[in-house]
């Protein structure tokens, strides 16, 4: 027999239980992009404690400065192929799902860099995790996409971007707390992840299996009826498709260039202790977040989504350019450097929203993955080939201008082209 506390039990954990179900009912759109922001923060944590103690790492595994610039680049190698993968199977399988093993399987493979023994086994373990990391990418976007209303889908598409930078805050102060116990017990923080991305799946609403018949993309009847690749460069999306994945491309290799060798940049180049310089860069990070918002609201309130991400990445080559050569002291070049990186954030954050605007609703994943995901990341694995090689030929000052400028301008000039092939998408982003 039941006792009458168990039963009462059991009836308050049902009311419990209901009463979660209708909030979550109520507020599907925000609790979807909450557990979507919680997952991008927790899996770039993981990502970025590599940076926080790559001179251990390198120091246990004897890698040379070159063999780390191996692993940067099988790492986006990875992330190339995984990302798209990811987001096709998103779109025939389940995006819950998909989020779920993302998290998790990035995580794990986190954990299990801890335990490697070898050269071998750590590269391939942080190539995989890395590769994982970035397959979250057009899971998160879609879902977030399907979920939110006209009203809300460009502010929660660019705040989900402030998913990276609150992950690499985190991490350090998760750093900060253990390096006195080596890195290889940090990244064990992967393993209680884990177990929070399985949960965190779990929450989401359960979707049917978004492997429906895709409708045409953009009138075109002769799309595929399942997400592919293929599907993503048929018909006449194929122009806009190519056109973001040439804009993306390019944003990839100004972004690269500014986010691996900023730091050095200000050493080398302005004379700044490494201290100086990590405090420049870090606080860049924190202050790129408005650039999401910022760039959400003129787009809401002024400009379409295309000119938008039109405007900040040309005012984020023309910033960047006077950053290189203006400032003359450490408080300038804070200040001056904060307002690029408003531009130059806040262009990646408006760009994903009109991608996903362009995208037919059954194929966001696919098209996020492979415009948005492996295009930028084939960028970051091309630019520090370019990026130290013009730095030995024309210096510093006109590397950054020359090569980060174009390639910001040539971005903007691509946006500016994705989807004038069709009617319908011109209309949609006006």
């Amino acid at each position: 027999m039941t006792s009458p506390t168990s039963s009462e039990d059991t009836e308050a954990d049902t009311a419990l239980t209901s009463k979660f179900g209708k909030f979550r009912a109520k507020h599907l759109a925000l609790f979807v992009f909450m557990i979507c922001m919680l997952s991008s923060t927790l899996t770039n944590m993981d990502q970025s404690l590599f940076s926080y103690v790559l001179p251990d790492i390198m120091g246990d595994f004897g890698f040379s400065l070159n063999d780390t610039g191996g692993i940067i680049s099988l790492s986006f190698l990875a992330a190339m192929i995984i990302a798209p993968i990811a987001g096709i199977l998103g779109d025939r399988w389940s995006r819950r799902g998909m989020l779920g093993i993302c998290v998790g399987v990035s995580a794990f493979l986190v954990g299990l860099q801890a335990l490697a023994q070898t050269q071998t086994q750590f590269l391939i373990l942080r190539a995989l995790s890395f590769g994982f990391s970035a397959g979250l990418v057009p899971i998160m976007a879609s879902m977030v996409a399907q979920y939110a209303s006209d009203r809300n889908r460009t502010w929660f598409l660019s705040l989900l971007q402030c998913g990276y930078p609150f992950g690499w805050f985190f991490a350090s102060l998760i750093v900060v707390a253990l390096l006195g116990l080596g890195w290889r017990t940090i990244f064990m923080i992967g393993f209680i992840v884990t177990p929070i991305a399985l949960l965190l799946a779990w929450f989401l609403p359960s979707n049917e299996k978004t492997a429906l018949v895709a409708k045409p993309v953009m009138g075109d009847q002769n799309t595929p009826s399942k997400a592919s690749i293929f599907a993503a460069l048929t018909g006449s999306f194929k122009y806009t498709a190519l056109a973001f994945c040439g804009a993306f491309f390019c944003y990839g290799l100004a972004s690269g260039a500014k986010v691996f060798y900023l730091p050095t940049f200000f050493q080398v180049s302005r004379g700044y202790s490494v201290e100086t310089a990590a405090l420049i860069t870090g606080t860049l990070q924190v202050i790129g977040i408005a650039g999401y918002i910022l760039s959400a609201y003129v787009s809401k309130a002024f400009l379409s989504i295309r000119m938008t991400a039109v405007l900040w990445a040309i005012l984020g080559a023309v910033t960047f350019v006077f950053c290189i050569w203006i400032p003359q002291s450490q408080m300038q070049d804070l200040i001056a450097f904060s307002v690029m990186a408003i531009f130059v954030n806040g262009t990646a954050s408006i760009a994903i929203v009109f991608l996903i605007d362009q995208a037919d609703p059954k194929l966001r994943g696919s098209v996020v993955g492979l415009c948005g995901s492996a295009c930028v990341n084939a960028g970051f694995l091309v630019s520090p080939l370019i990026t130290t090689r013009l730095v030995e030929a024309i210096g510093w000052l006109w590397m950054y201008s020359v090569f980060v400028g174009s390639s910001l301008i040539l971005s903007g000039l691509l946006f500016l082209t994705a989807g004038r092939f069709s009617p319908e998408t011109s209309q949609q982003s006006a």
